[in-house]
């Protein structure tokens, strides 16, 4: 990420440089290029804005994918939560019930004489 991110610095530099030099030929092209011909000015436009469109797109995506990754991680959270909670509920059950399970073996049954 850290190099992709010096190089779109420089490319954005880079691509500064070049409309700052179309600005200083812009009549020179006007000129001499036919009127259908795309002068360096509009050229820069348009790449800076297809270069915008891809960059927006792929930070679109991580936005999408970390929102998924999000969701499936608060999903997960919520599952371990519940079942947790129906351990405990369960543990207290037992526990409860114990108590029951020992008065009963230890009650005399009254046939043992």
């Amino acid at each position: 990420p850290k190099k992709s991110i010096e190089s779109m610095v420089e490319l954005f530099e880079l691509l500064t440089k070049l409309k700052q030099n179309g600005h200083n030929v812009e009549d020179f092209e006007r000129r001499n290029y036919p009127p259908e011909e795309e002068f360096t000015v509009d050229l820069v436009d348009r790449v800076v804005a297809l270069f915008s469109a891809i960059q927006l797109e792929k930070y679109s995506a991580d936005v999408r994918t970390r929102k998924q990754f999000q969701d499936l991680y608060t999903e997960l959270r919520q599952h371990l939560t519940d079942a947790y909670a129906e351990m405990e509920q369960m543990e207290q059950k037992q526990q409860a019930l114990m108590p029951q399970q020992q008065q009963q073996q230890h009650v005399p049954d009254g046939n043992s004489a």
